[in-house]
């Protein structure tokens, strides 16, 4: 499951993540930390390694099935949860 609450190292310099999409900086973020490179990643969700990369970078958006796929690649899942109204 990928939650925003989850901390860990975050990647710098040459493999810094620039996208601003939270769920992306996640996904990069968890395969970092497990030492999944973008060649693999690209290579399981069967896209190019530029295509990956320019997401990694903010330069390009990946559709939500490539998202889903994305976490399902690294060992992830995506959940969607309700916001509590606050209270009145």
């Amino acid at each position: 499951m990928v939650r925003a609450t989850q901390r860990g190292p975050v990647p710098t310099g040459r493999n810094a993540i620039r996208t601003a999409d939270p769920i992306l900086r996640k996904l990069f973020t968890i395969a970092h930390q497990k030492d999944i490179s973008l060649q693999e990643i690209a290579r399981r969700i069967d896209r190019t390694v530029v295509a990956v990369s320019r997401w990694k970078g903010g330069l390009n958006t990946p559709t939500m099935i490539d998202v889903v796929f994305f976490a399902q690649a690294i060992g992830c899942d995506i959940e969607v949860v309700e916001k509590k109204e606050p209270a009145a």
